[in-house]
């Protein structure tokens, strides 16, 4: 817990100086990292594969590789970084690995592309990094690369052929499946395809010998010892074997281990620790401490997978309050079809499954969406069409009136003739195919849902209500338009309507901060690409709408309702922007109170799914994410904004219970600030990359209390 009366903060001038070339800058006088890939959740915005290659050099550099990095385009790079974060050597991508190195050819794919399976070995004096794993479309080359360090490139081919395949003292049998060196001037190279280990001199990558193995990976020598750890290839599971050494080689002992994810992993070997270690990493979030013992091989789960404890990148995104009962409970997704209960007055921690329920799979089309009525009950959508109804613990209610039609409007005008229905659903057409964020519940219990005019696509959205029976009550829509990526509604006291949505003022397409580093945008004239771009496509606003509703006029075609748009005539149209496109463009808008700008992320650039939430409290204030800036914003209820909280900062922050004292740490931080809720009490906000709900408490600089008769 923290207040949100302020953060703590220092100038921390010589760690951004580590980090800026990175793509660092300063956020309300401390370092904080920039934005700049938000589909994969990354700061740098370069790519690491699934199953990517890391390596550390002998005075304890990480190198990892990237592609298309912070100021490139699809280009391979390796990076390093210290133990301490920043940037090992200048410029952190360092220079195009494959950069007319590979012998001539006009062919294109010369210039080579990353695959899937990326392996890096550091010779023993840290001159140079042994590298594989480059391709062509889906063609991996069988061949080894040499890099020199610390320049970074170019590469040049070692060992094998990136034109021929086979088995002999010069060639692979396909791309490596694991780098070695063994600290005495060799390296090894895992041959998946022809079963073995080949040895070459690290000097020349003339053969030195092999031996026999089925299947190897990832592999790891102890320099003391000689013995060989390798991780064997086998399906759904992995071998980790104890070898004598690469010469006479005799195995020692062995571990398997069951994958979770898509079966790949990741390999890394401490030998320095008093009793040598290797590491595996699963593509579904494990991660296996594997202690060799001498005899044996003792096996520890460090942490368990994504789906199970730790979440996954969506991880405490959806959140919101049921502010209907006396004690307020907050309900945070965290992975798959599950969610995190909190009661704040016993501060009980339940979870509620929806997996359990018939109809409702774990995977797309489950509902990742839940909301709270007054009546106890619980409200979701899922994927193509479905609003469904449970009680508290997620046990099928269903509603009384509605169910499914026989047939429904499809996509491009076509007919949808093949619905399917769950039993405690009703029909509503759904175009986010995993985490929906168009449904609201107002105090009456009547509930509102942002509909395209069919399932599926990206269409746009019209606001509609339903009574808790199922009932429909509107024919036409209460908001008209809305963009593909609106999220919300949520409500104040009075009934009147808030959302979040693409829009900005006109005049800037992010705020200010990032016009100091970026420049402005120009309405219709300026085409921003890179991190510009990314940074100008999460930013939006929280629009206020009264219960009379409105239009947004987006030039979308496939629009949500059909015949002509019918208002309020005493509504008020005002000209607004929006940035999409590579541009700022310019809408009108009809019936909007007031527009906040600032919120981030909401967009139709990308998969909406992963858009933030925000929260309208019992005073009608709006608390909502500025992801990009790391803070929570607060505006009252008539926009006015009230104040911003928050800062930079990773699980270590832990306000005053952080421990380090090498650097003054934030006492509220945020890393992927994705969803803001609140009580008449506290605030709780939801941290993807941190995986943890954070509380704050409300203070106030004054207070007085009053009997009350």
């Amino acid at each position: 817990q923290g207040s949100v009366r302020g953060t703590s903060g220092n100038g921390c001038s010589y760690l951004y100086d580590q980090v800026k070339e990175m793509g660092a800058f300063t956020v309300r006088g401390r370092p904080a990292p920039l934005v700049q890939n938000h589909r994969l959740h990354l700061f740098p915005g370069a790519k690491c594969p699934r199953k990517t290659g890391m390596a550390v050099t002998p005075d304890g550099k990480t190198i990892l590789r990237l592609s298309g990095g912070i100021r490139s385009h699809g280009f391979q790079h390796i990076s390093a970084v210290g133990i301490d974060g920043g940037i090992s050597w200048k410029n952190p991508e360092g220079p195009k690995l494959l950069n007319d190195t590979v012998p001539a050819s006009k062919d294109k794919r010369f210039r080579g592309m990353w695959g899937r399976s990326i392996h890096m070995g550091i010779s023993p004096d840290g001159k140079w990094a042994f590298v594989s794993g480059f391709s062509y479309k889906k063609t991996p080359y069988a061949s080894v690369f040499k890099v020199p360090l610390p320049a970074r490139g170019p590469a040049i081919p070692f060992f094998g052929n990136i034109e021929k395949v086979g088995k002999s003292n010069e060639l692979l049998g396909g791309s490596p499946g694991g780098i070695a060196c063994d600290g005495k001037g060799n390296l090894l190279i895992s041959d998946v395809k022809n079963n073995r280990v080949v040895v070459v001199k690290e000097s020349d990558g003339s053969y030195v010998g092999e031996f026999e193995v089925s299947s190897p990976g990832p592999l790891g020598v102890d320099a003391k010892t000689g013995h060989v750890y390798i991780a064997t290839i086998r399906k759904g599971s992995v071998d980790v074997i104890k070898y004598s050494g690469w010469k006479n080689p005799k195995e020692l002992c062995k571990v398997n281990r069951k994958l979770d994810g898509n079966g790949t992993f990741v390999f890394g070997l401490d030998s320095m620790a008093p009793k040598p270690l290797v590491w595996i990493g699963t593509d579904g979030g494990s991660l296996f401490r594997i202690e060799d013992q001498g005899l044996k091989l003792s096996v520890t789960l460090v942490s368990a997978k994504a789906g199970n404890k730790q979440g996954s990148n969506g991880s405490f995104m959806d959140m919101s309050v049921d502010r209907f009962r006396p004690d307020r409970e907050i309900y945070c997704r965290n992975n798959g079809g599950w969610w995190y209960r909190f009661n704040e007055k016993t501060e009980k921690v339940e979870k509620v499954h929806l997996k359990k329920n018939a109809g409702l799979s774990a995977g797309g089309g489950s509902g990742k969406q839940i909301l709270s009525g007054p009546d106890g009950n619980l409200y979701g959508l899922g994927y193509p069409y479905h609003m469904y109804k449970m009680d508290r613990d997620a046990k099928p209610v269903g509603f009384k009136v509605g169910g499914y039609p026989k047939e429904a409007p499809g996509k491009y005008g076509k007919v949808n003739k093949n619905i399917k229905s769950v039993k405690f659903g009703k029909y509503v057409p759904v175009s986010m195919t995993d985490m929906t964020h168009t449904l609201g519940v107002r105090a009456d219990g009547h509930i509102f849902v942002f509909e395209p005019w069919h399932s599926g696509g990206r269409p746009a959205k019209a606001l509609h209500e339903y009574l808790p029976t199922g009932e429909r009550v509107t024919k036409d829509p209460i908001i008209w338009m809305a963009s593909d990526g609106v999220i919300g509604p949520r409500f104040d006291a009075a009934g009147n309507i808030y959302i979040a949505d693409i829009v900005n003022l006109g005049k800037r397409s992010y705020p200010k901060e990032f016009e100091e580093m970026f420049g402005k945008i120009e309405m219709k004239k300026t085409r921003p690409t890179g991190v510009q771009n990314e940074i100008a496509n999460m930013y939006g606003s929280i629009i206020k709408f009264t219960r009379k509703g409105g239009h947004m006029a987006y030039p979308d075609k496939d629009k949500p309702y059909r015949g002509e748009v019918k208002l309020d005539a005493s509504l008020k149209t005002k000209d607004v922007g929006y940035y999409a496109g590579r541009r700022q463009n310019s809408i009108k808008i009809t019936g909007a109170e007031w527009i906040a700008f600032g919120y981030s992320h909401v967009e139709v650039n990308a998969c909406i799914c992963e858009t933030t939430r925000f929260d309208v409290d019992e005073f009608g204030r709006v608390w909502y994410p500025d992801l990009c800036l790391y803070q929570v914003r607060v505006v009252d209820t008539a926009g006015n904004p009230i104040l911003n909280f928050g800062n930079y900062g990773n699980a270590d922050n832990c306000g005053p219970d952080s421990n380090s004292k090498e650097l003054e740490k934030p006492n509220i931080a945020f890393a992927w600030l994705v969803g803001v809720v609140a009580t008449d009490k506290y605030i709780y906000t939801g941290d993807s990359i941190n995986r943890r709900m954070l509380r704050c408490k409300i203070t106030y600089a004054v207070e007085e209390t009053v009997p009350l008769k």
